[in-house]
């Protein structure tokens, strides 16, 4: 559960910037493995199978997150959205 905990982390993005976001991120992203080799010490097949799709996902997030840092947390809409 606690992987999941970590991986949760990884929709955090509009709270960060610049930096603070590339730094940020890598170390969110590094946390998931903390408690996904406890995962993969249990040598169970559909449990490693399980983190590492789930890893994968949290790497293809940080990916995106990194690769549009400069936009990610800007907002760039061009409704108005008084009415919402």
């Amino acid at each position: 559960m606690q992987t999941v905990i970590d991986g949760m982390q990884m929709f955090q993005y509009p709270f960060f910037e610049g930096d603070a976001l590339k730094d940020t991120f890598k170390d969110f992203f590094d946390q998931i493995s903390f408690y996904g080799n406890k995962v993969l010490n249990l040598n169970k097949d559909l449990d490693t199978k399980w983190f590492e799709a789930f890893k994968a996902v949290n790497q293809a997030i940080l990916s995106f997150v990194l690769m549009n840092s400069a936009k990610v947390s800007t907002w760039s809409g061009s409704l108005d959205g008084s009415g919402a």
